[in-house]
């Protein structure tokens, strides 16, 4: 039922099958069905006829309009398609001006598409209660003096959107269930430098689906790049780098004995690579194929302390853990080592030792031998050079130690078996973007 609510989304998303009317700033068109003559975004807006019943309308809205826009006149069920591009005229731009809360207010089975909104005083798109069955699919976020957008969201689709020089994080999802995230980027945001500004927060969602998105460059005392603390779900093939805190995020799944997997990403220049903590008893933390490359404190953390705070299980299998530049430790580990199984990964780099454990009273450090017989694990982990193509480029080379050696988690390979890292040599690369794709049981490099 859930793939087949997204399905049909995402069908509607290409085509309405009602009426299509125009809005702009100054309309002052009755039929509002001439480009030329387009009714006001304000008819829109108040639900005037003919947009007191728009279930199936598609609403093209035509150069700046400087209002706030209620994303749903009429009937609070209806389903529609507001979008910025209509052909032959100027693209949509709604601005908050810096006077106006929120930008767009979404409702229920809205599909917003090809528009920017920019400019709010508090967020640019906005959700009042939860939402269900909504599209938000090439929108552009910026300039708002908090979050790009503050969402709460079920059975909904967020893709091709841009969150841009917001003041706040770029995207929040406040809560909810069923969500599919892909081919997002997020940068600039966290603009006042302040305390926990991410550039997608996406914490407390169930059954969500993280895929293809990119984080950089967002400034925030305490946040991440991509914060996927408390959900439930699986993001691959991500990319988070040059953010001021985290690369990736991770703490305790929300629910009884919940999971959260992270693989096929890369996080590299980030204050810390990756940061898990927070957990209960029966939680899983999975952490698969990762490259995590250079952090100015450490790659990967797991745990914030040694007490009951985190209890959950983190397995690690198939990841390269470098510290190239500025790292101690390729990883630092605050949490009980009971909780940790880890194996065919690559732990290399750190200027003081391999790893680093924190027992609450005293600081160890450990070379590869040493850690694996103080956690039984990691048998078949190495502490080689990875051979990356550079020091910008995280494919490996021909000769590189982590080639079909990884184990297989499940998720599909190219070669006699999976790498140790983000990239599968045997599946040849996408000149210029270094970026895969997941098939049905393969992975590539496109």
């Amino acid at each position: 039922m859930k793939k087949l609510i997204v399905i049909l989304i995402l069908l509607f998303a290409g085509q309405g099958w009602g009426a299509t009317y125009y809005v702009s700033q100054n309309g002052t068109g009755s039929g509002c069905t001439d480009p030329e003559d387009p009714c006001s975004i304000t008819d829109y807006t108040n639900g005037s006829s003919p947009f007191n019943d728009v279930a199936g309308d598609t609403i093209y809205c035509i150069g700046t309009i400087n209002a706030a826009v209620d994303g749903q006149p009429g009937s609070s069920s209806a389903q529609h398609i507001f979008r910025g591009d209509p052909a032959g005229y100027s693209a949509c731009v709604i601005d908050g001006q810096d006077t106006r809360d929120d930008v767009y207010s979404l409702k229920d089975y809205t599909t917003i598409m090809n528009i920017t909104l920019q400019n709010g005083v508090q967020q640019n798109l906005i959700t009042i209660a939860q939402r269900t069955s909504c599209m938000i699919d090439g929108v552009t976020f910026q300039g708002s003096g908090n979050e790009g957008a503050d969402l709460n969201l079920v059975n909904s689709v967020i893709r091709n959107c841009i969150f841009r020089n917001n003041t706040g994080s770029g995207l929040v999802l406040d809560a909810g269930d069923n969500l599919e995230i892909y081919n997002n980027q997020a940068y600039l945001n966290g603009t006042d430098g302040e305390y926990n500004h991410d550039g997608f927060d996406l914490s407390g969602i169930t059954n969500l689906n993280v895929y293809n998105n990119i984080s950089y460059s967002n400034n925030s005392d305490s946040g991440s790049g991509i914060d996927l603390c408390g959900s439930t779900g699986v993001a691959s093939r991500n990319r988070s780098y040059n953010n001021d805190h985290n690369g990736f995020g991770l703490c305790g799944p929300s629910g009884s004995d919940a999971s959260m997997t992270l693989s096929h990403s890369i996080s590299f220049g980030n204050g810390v690579g990756v940061w898990v903590y927070g957990g209960d008893d029966g939680d899983n933390i999975y952490l698969y194929n990762l490259t995590i490359v250079g952090s100015a404190n450490w790659p990967l953390r797991i745990g914030a302390s040694t007490d009951d705070a985190d209890k959950q299980t983190v397995t690690m299998q198939n990841c390269i853990i470098c510290a190239l530049t500025g790292a101690s430790h390729t990883l630092y580990f605050m949490s009980d080592k009971s909780n940790y199984v880890g194996n065919y990964n690559d732990f290399y780099g750190g200027s003081t030792a391999l790893t680093r454990y924190w027992d609450g009273e005293n600081n160890y450090s450990y070379d590869l031998t040493s850690w694996k017989s103080v956690t039984s694990q990691d048998a078949n982990s190495i502490d080689d050079d990875p051979l990356f193509v550079s020091t910008s480029d995280f494919r490996l080379k021909p000769a590189s130690p982590c080639h079909n050696v990884g184990t297989d988690v499940g998720i599909g390979y190219c070669g006699a078996a999976p790498e140790i890292g983000r990239y599968e040599m045997d599946c040849g690369f996408s000149v210029g973007t270094g970026e895969a794709s997941v098939g049905t049981g393969q992975i590539s490099n496109e």
